[in-house]
């Protein structure tokens, strides 16, 4: 796998993360937004894997969230021996 491949995957992984964690937490994306001080449309792009996170955005989410930046990124998969 490229690296390109392998960031577009993490990018769907940490999209799919948002949209699990916020639905949990009982918050449309509007709530989300206004918690993050972000646009709606952001966090839409974001969950639809459309748009490449930024780190300050990541960490803005995740707060808005109440998780930390590691809850919302793809577990390594184990190395084979």
């Amino acid at each position: 796998m490229k690296a390109k491949e392998v960031r577009q995957a993490w990018r769907f992984v940490i999209a799919e993360n948002i949209k699990r964690v916020r639905a949990e937490k009982g918050l449309s994306q509007s709530e989300l937004a206004e918690k993050c001080k972000l646009h709606q449309h952001l966090i839409s792009l974001v969950e639809h894997g459309h748009r490449e996170i930024r780190d300050v955005t990541l960490d803005r989410i995740a707060a808005g969230l109440g998780v930390t930046v590691n809850e919302l990124m793809p577990v390594p998969a184990a190395k084979k021996s």
